[in-house]
C-alpha cells in the first residue's frame, strides 16, 4: 500500500504547485475593487459543484431566489473532482467540495475560505455494496478485496477506513481504487471490484440492483459527520468582501429551508442529476444545519485525515472558516 500512497501525495504536491500559479495569476488578473455601499463587486458567480444530495442548497437558493435579492446571478456548474481547482483557476468564483479537499488544500498552499455548509451525514444516506454472487455480507468480509470510492484520501476513502477499523478490519488489507459513481453498478457486476463505497443518489441505484448493502460509513466517530461545504479562495474573500458575504448570507438561507424540511431535496435533485424519478423517490436524505461554518464542528476531518489520509499536520480550522457577520 506504500507506492500508491506516495504516488498520491506526490499527485497532490504537483497538483498544488499548478493551483498556487493559477491563484497567483488569478488574483494579479482580478479588477475587482471592495464596494464601499454593500453591494456585491462581483454580481456573476459560476459555482462548482457534484451532482449528489449534499449540494441541493445551491439549488435550493437559485429556486427561490436567495441569490438574485442579495444581488447576484449564479450560475452552478457540474465538476465532479475539479470544482476546487477550477475555482482557484479563476474560473469559478466559489465551489462545494468536501471538507478533507480543503484541508489537503491548505497543507499544499492554497488559501481557501469555508463560507457556507453543505449536508451532514446520518447512517441511512449512503452505505458499502457488494453484488450477491461476491459472498461478502459484512463489513469484514472486505478483508483482503477490491473496493472502489470516487476519490482516494477523501470523504468515502477516509470514513471507510475508520469503518474497517472499528470493525476490527486491517484498512492496509483491502486494495482501495477511484471509480466514478456511475461506473461503479457495473463494476460489481462483472467482478472487476469486489464492493463499493457510494452515498445518495448513487446508494439508490445500487439497492434497486440487489447489491447487497454492508452497512454505512457514517457511524460510530463518524456519526452526523459534516460532508460538504462551500469554499472561495481567499483571495477573492479578501477582493470581494460583499460578494462573500452576499453569497454566503443567501446559502444560508437555503440551508435554513433544508434544516427545515429536509424533503425539499428530493425534487432538487430530480433537477440538478440525471437519476430517474423512481430511484430519487427511493433514496435517503441528508441533514441540514443552520448557521455559519464552525472549526470545531469540522475537527474531525482534521484527525480523520492524518490518522487515515495525506493530512501530515492539523490545519488551523480557525483561520478557514467564514461568518459574514464576522469577516
Amino acid at each position: 500500500m506504500r507506492a500508491p500512497k506516495l504516488i498520491a501525495r506526490l499527485g497532490a504536491v504537483a497538483l498544488a504547485s499548478l493551483l498556487t500559479v493559477s491563484l497567483a495569476a488569478c488574483g494579479a488578473d482580478s479588477k475587482a475593487a471592495p464596494s464601499n455601499d454593500g453591494k456585491p463587486e462581483v454580481t456573476e458567480m459560476k459555482v462548482g459543484y457534484t451532482p449528489v444530495v449534499d449540494h441541493a442548497g445551491l439549488f435550493q437558493a437559485i429556486q427561490k431566489g436567495y441569490f438574485q435579492e442579495a444581488g447576484l446571478t449564479v450560475t452552478p456548474q457540474a465538476a465532479p473532482g475539479t470544482s476546487i481547482a477550477t475555482m482557484v483557476s479563476g474560473d469559478f468564483q466559489a465551489a462545494f467540495g468536501t471538507y478533507p479537499s480543503f484541508l489537503l488544500s491548505k497543507q499544499n498552499g492554497i488559501d481557501l475560505r469555508i463560507i457556507a455548509l453543505g449536508a451532514n451525514g446520518n447512517e441511512k444516506d449512503n452505505g458499502i455494496f457488494a453484488n450477491p454472487a461476491s459472498g461478502i455480507t459484512t463489513i469484514k468480509g472486505l478483508a483482503g478485496k477490491k473496493v472502489a470510492v470516487n476519490a482516494l484520501n477523501n470523504v468515502g476513502d477516509l470514513t471507510l477506513k475508520s469503518t474497517l477499523r472499528e470493525n476490527g478490519v486491517d484498512p492496509a488489507s483491502i486494495q482501495l481504487m477511484e471509480l466514478p459513481f456511475t461506473e461503479m453498478p457495473a463494476a460489481l457486476e462483472r467482478g472487476a471490484i469486489d464492493a463499493a463505497w457510494t452515498p445518495e443518489p448513487a446508494q439508490a441505484i445500487m439497492k434497486s440492483k440487489g447489491m447487497v448493502d454492508l452497512g454505512s460509513t457514517y457511524t460510530g466517530p463518524t456519526a452526523n459527520i459534516p460532508i460538504a461545504g462551500v469554499a472561495m479562495t481567499e483571495a477573492f474573500v479578501k477582493k470581494n468582501p460583499n460578494t462573500a458575504a452576499a453569497f454566503a448570507t443567501a446559502l444560508q438561507r437555503a440551508n435554513a429551508d433544508l434544516a427545515a424540511d429536509p424533503e425539499l431535496a428530493r425534487n432538487l435533485v430530480a433537477g440538478y442529476s440525471k437519476t430517474s424519478p423512481e430511484i430519487i423517490a427511493t433514496m435517503e436524505i441528508p441533514a441540514w444545519k443552520t448557521g455559519y461554518p464552525q472549526a470545531a464542528d469540522l475537527e474531525v476531518w482534521n484527525t480523520l485525515t492524518m490518522e487515515l489520509g495525506n493530512l501530515e499536520k492539523k490545519q488551523d480550522l480557525g483561520s478557514m472558516v467564514y461568518d459574514p457577520t464576522k469577516g
